[in-house]
Order: C-alpha cells, then sequence, then structure tokens
C-alpha cells in the first residue's frame, strides 16, 4: 500500500512540473510581447506657459498673447503622425469665450518615433468684454490620431500678465531627484536637432474656429510670407548653438529613433 502511494505521488511530481514550467515560460513570453506593445505605442506630451498676458486694450477689448512651450515623445510603427492641438479660453463657469482648433505639428511618416521639444506664439482678440481681476481658462487638448494625447488648463487673470519659463527644470525635477540627470536625457549633439520654425498668429474670437485661420509648421515658415517680429527661425533652418537659445521652435529628435530602429 506504501509503495502505491509512493508511485502516485511520483507520478504526480513528473506531469505537474513539466506542465507548471511550461506555464511559466508561456506568462513569462506574454508579458515580454507586452511590454514591447507597450513600447511601441508609448505616447506622451506635456505643456508650459512660458509667457502669457491677458491685457485691456484702448477699445475696452481685451488680447490674449501666450507663448506656450511643449515636450512630445511619440512611438508610432506605422510612421508619426500629424499632431492637432485646441485652444479655448473659457470663464469658470464654462461659459465659452474663444476657440482654436489647427495642425501643431506635422507628420513625419519616415520616423517611427520622435522626441522634440518646442514652443508656439499665440495671439487672440477677445471680443466679448471681460471683467479685469476675473479668472479665466485656457484650456489645452492635443490630438494624436483619434486619441487625446495631453489635456492641461491654466488659470489666467484679466489684466496681469505671467508666465513660467522654467517649466521644463521644475516638470523634469518632479521625475528625477537629480534635475541634472534629466536635463542630459535632451540630446545636445547639434547633428541629432532640427531646428523648426515658430509660429505666431493672431486671430479673433469669432474667427479663430475657422479652418482657414489654423496654420501648419510649414505654412509658418513658407517662403511666400515673411516671418513676424516673433519669427526669427528662417526658412532654412539653422541647427547652431545660437538659434537653439533663441524663440525659435527647437525639435531634437534622436537618430536612433528613425524608421527601423528600436515621451
Amino acid at each position: 500500500m506504501h509503495s502505491k502511494k509512493r508511485y502516485i505521488q511520483v507520478l504526480s511530481q513528473r506531469i505537474w512540473t513539466p506542465l507548471f514550467i511550461l506555464t511559466l515560460l508561456s506568462v513569462l513570453s506574454n508579458g515580454c510581447v507586452v511590454k514591447e506593445e507597450l513600447d511601441n505605442t508609448y505616447n506622451q506630451a506635456h505643456l508650459g506657459l512660458n509667457q502669457w498676458s491677458l491685457l485691456e486694450q484702448e477699445d475696452r477689448s481685451y488680447q490674449l498673447i501666450f507663448d506656450a512651450g511643449y515636450l512630445i515623445g511619440l512611438s508610432d510603427q506605422e510612421g508619426v503622425s500629424k499632431i492637432e492641438w485646441t485652444y479655448e479660453l473659457i470663464t469658470t463657469n464654462r461659459e465659452l469665450l474663444s476657440y482654436t482648433q489647427e495642425e501643431m505639428r506635422d507628420s513625419s511618416p519616415e520616423k517611427d518615433a520622435i522626441f522634440v521639444e518646442g514652443r508656439r506664439v499665440r495671439t487672440i482678440d477677445i471680443d466679448t468684454l471681460l471683467n479685469s481681476g476675473d479668472t479665466y481658462i485656457l484650456w489645452f487638448t492635443l490630438k494624436y490620431r483619434d486619441d487625446i494625447l495631453h489635456e492641461q488648463l491654466f488659470p489666467l487673470i484679466a489684466g496681469e500678465e505671467g508666465g513660467n519659463p522654467n517649466w521644463i527644470e521644475e516638470l523634469l525635477g518632479e521625475t528625477f531627484e537629480d534635475p541634472e540627470q534629466a536635463l542630459n536625457m535632451l540630446p545636445d549633439d547639434p547633428n541629432a536637432m532640427a531646428i523648426e520654425s515658430t509660429e505666431s498668429e493672431s486671430s479673433s474670437a469669432d474667427d479663430s474656429a475657422s479652418e482657414d485661420d489654423s496654420a501648419s509648421e510649414d505654412d509658418s515658415a513658407s517662403a511666400d510670407e515673411p516671418p513676424s517680429e516673433d519669427d526669427s527661425a528662417s526658412e532654412d533652418d539653422s541647427a547652431s548653438a545660437d538659434d537653439s537659445a533663441s524663440e525659435d521652435d527647437s525639435a531634437s529628435t534622436d537618430d536612433s529613433s528613425s524608421s527601423g530602429s528600436a515621451e
């Protein structure tokens, strides 16, 4: 009787041990696949207001001027598509005062991953009378393909101006104990840098929602239109150290992020 129980125990071990090993290998294999899928679909964006002003004009209307900076990381095996954004000025009661939708960044189908830093300058005339000292909300929405990539709201006070030009350092400092370590992630090789021209656009509250008023990065750098005073970048887009420190949009992309390479 004892030998029979022993035989059953040995047989059970011989059956379940291989099954356990196969199950474990299957789980690990699936885990690697899931991780690879997550790595291939990494999309992330962050926005900051370098500078803004919401000031009253001579006719008692208000004009909003903002300089928005961004950090965007995208990974797309089908090729990086365009990024669209909307920026709205609303009251604290969600009353819409101004709405603009346009293409923020052109597509890069030859790349399957990008990591870019840049800025956009906009001027919006607000026809609706605002109350000096009241708080209004500047609402940004970034869209990639059919998904919302990022949303961010900034409170603005009518009659005042402000901004935070150090938002990138503060953002990366929240993730890394040593901010120097975070800043080292930004590519500093001039050969890996591509300079995008700065867009500066003025629009009224009534006209800002039309498609004709939205300008892509390519349109702002067109030779047919001379650059505005805010646009210090030429169509040839220099990648020198002086240009990277100017008000131009700098979009840093690693060479290893191009097609065929392995936020």
